[in-house]
């Protein structure tokens, strides 16, 4: 598993929004996901 600090926030944007339409979150689950993430450096 990889830091959250391997990756800048705009990566983390496309990353997540990549992990939201491949496993179908809601919105809110993607953006706490996302938030989580870039809270991490």
């Amino acid at each position: 598993m990889r830091s959250p600090t391997s990756y800048s926030d705009r990566e983390w944007d496309l990353i997540t929004h990549q992990m939201r339409v491949r496993a179908n979150f809601t919105k809110e689950e993607y953006e706490a996901i996302r938030e989580f993430l870039k809270s991490g450096k």
